[in-house]
């Protein structure tokens, strides 16, 4: 997949970030879940020579823990 189409997968389940420091790149999205007021934080690992890799990354670990709520992104709710 290419870093554009990533960043909207993961928009899916909330507001992806994308981070760059002297040590490499990192991405994150805050998960907004169906609770009222609940939300949770899923990111890569830092250091990755990429933003590309860092997304993949961040998205494979989005669709382990979605599985986890029965694998429907019904299970979450993208707040505006």
């Amino acid at each position: 997949m290419e870093l554009e189409e990533i960043l909207i997968e993961l928009h899916r389940f909330g507001f992806p970030n994308v981070f760059c420091n002297k040590d490499g790149w990192r991405v994150s999205v805050d998960v907004h879940v169906n609770a009222t007021g609940a939300k949770f934080d899923v990111g890569s690992d830092f250091k990755h020579h990429s933003p590309s890799s860092a997304a993949s990354e961040c998205l494979q670990r989005v669709q382990i823990i979605m599985r986890g709520f029965g694998g429907s992104p019904l299970a979450v709710e993208r707040k505006p």
